[in-house]
C-alpha cells in the first residue's frame, strides 16, 4: 500500500497498478458489463411484475416506462444522493425477505416437502446455477471502499467474515426452503410461484418499487467509469457541452438495458450469463491473480499451484457457464 493514496485502492485500481492498463481495462469491462447486466435483470423483473397486475399492455410497454422513469433518476450524478433511493431500496428488500420466508415456513408446516429430487445432476442445469451463484459476488467490488471507510480497519476481516457466513446461510437456507415448498414447479424468481392474492400482490409490488429505487445505485458506477475513463469528464463538470455528454451518456446506457430486455427476457438465463462471464472474473479470477501478485515471493509451492489450479478451474467454469447461458437465452432453457 506504501506510495499510493487511499482513493487509488479500489478493486479497478489494484488492476491498474498489478496488471498495468491492459488490466486495468479488463476489470474497467467486466465491472461495467456486470452492473449493465444487473440493470438489464431489473427492467425484465419490473415488466413481468406490471404485466402480471395488468396484461393489456404489453411488456416491452412497459419496459418504455421503465426507460422514461429511469433516465430521469439515473441523471442524479452525486452518489450522496442516491443514498436515499438505496435505503428505501434495503428496507424494502428486508420486508420482502421476511415475508416470504415467513410464507414458505407456513407453507412447508401445513403441506410438507415436495422436493422429491436430492440432486440435479443434469449437465444443462449446473452451468446455470454456477453464473446465479456467481451473480451473488457482486458486492466484491465494494470491499476495499467499505474498509478505507471503517474507523477502525482492523475489525474488517472480522465484520467481513460474519457477514460472509451470514449471507451463505441465508441464500443456502432461502434457495432451499423455496424447492421444498414448490418442488420442481418452482421458478427462477420465487415470486412467480406464489399464488394470487392480496399477499402476493403486495410482495410484487415492494419488489417492484425495490428494483426502481435501486436501478440508479446500479447505473452509477457504469456511468462514472465512462464519464472518467472515456469522455474524461470529472467528478465536477466545468462547461455545459460536457454536462450535456454526461447526461447523454445515461440516456443511452438506460436505452441500451432497456432494448437488451425487451429482446432477450429470459431472467434465469440473463443471470447466468452475468454470473459466467462477469461475476466469475471478479469474485474469483481478478483476485486470485492480484493475490498472485503480491504475495508470490511468501507463498509456499503447495499454495502458488493451487491458486493456479483455482484459476485454471475459474476460466473453465467461465466458458462453460456463458455458453450454457447464451444457449439459453437464444434457445430457451434445457
Amino acid at each position: 500500500m506504501r506510495g499510493y493514496r487511499p482513493e487509488e485502492l479500489t478493486f479497478a485500481g489494484l488492476g491498474r497498478i498489478l496488471l498495468g492498463q491492459i488490466g486495468f481495462i479488463m476489470v474497467l469491462f467486466t465491472m461495467g458489463f456486470a452492473q449493465l447486466g444487473t440493470c438489464i435483470a431489473y427492467v425484465i423483473i419490473v415488466s413481468e411484475t406490471f404485466y402480471e397486475f395488468y396484461d393489456g399492455i404489453p411488456k416491452w410497454g412497459y419496459a418504455m416506462m421503465m426507460l422514461a422513469v429511469q433516465t430521469l433518476l439515473c441523471q442524479i450524478r452525486n452518489i450522496r444522493n442516491l443514498q436515499y433511493t438505496s435505503i428505501v431500496g434495503n428496507v424494502l428488500v428486508f420486508l420482502i425477505l421476511v415475508s416470504i420466508y415467513g410464507y414458505n415456513l407456513n407453507m412447508l408446516g401445513n403441506s410438507g416437502n415436495k422436493a422429491d429430487i436430492a440432486w440435479d445432476l443434469s449437465l444443462r442445469h449446473f452451468p446455470r446455477c454456477i453464473g446465479i451463484i456467481a451473480f451473488a459476488l457482486e458486492g466484491i467490488t465494494v470491499v476495499l471502499p467499505l474498509e478505507a471507510a471503517m474507523k477502525q480497519p482492523r475489525f474488517f476481516m472480522t465484520i467481513l467474515d460474519s457477514t460472509l457466513v451470514g449471507l451463505a446461510i441465508l441464500l443456502l437456507t432461502f434457495g432451499e426452503l423455496g424447492y421444498m415448498v414448490f418442488g420442481d414447479a418452482t421458478e427462477d424468481m420465487i415470486i412467480k410461484n406464489l399464488p394470487s392474492n392480496t399477499f402476493t400482490t403486495v410482495i410484487k409490488a415492494t419488489v417492484m418499487f425495490n428494483l426502481i429505487f435501486t436501478f440508479p445505485v446500479q447505473m452509477f458506477p457504469v456511468t462514472e467509469i465512462i464519464d472518467a475513463e472515456v469522455l474524461s469528464v470529472g467528478a465536477k463538470p466545468s462547461t455545459a457541452t460536457e454536462q450535456v455528454k454526461r447526461s447523454f451518456v445515461r440516456l443511452f446506457c438506460v436505452l441500451f438495458c432497456v432494448f437488451i430486455a425487451i429482446i432477450l427476457p429470459n431472467f434465469g438465463a440473463l443471470l447466468g450469463v452475468i454470473g459466467g462471464f462477469c461475476f466469475i472474473f471478479l469474485g474469483l479470477l481478478f483476485p486470485v491473480l492480484f493475490f498472485l501478485i503480491l504475495f508470490e515471493e511468501t507463498l509456499t509451492s503447495v499454495k502458488f499451484w493451487g491458486l493456479i489450479f483455482i484459476c485454471v478451474i475459474g476460466c473453465v467454469l467461465s466458458m462453460l457457464v456463458t455458453v450454457n447461458g447464451v444457449i439459453d437465452l437464444v434457445y430457451g432453457t434445457g
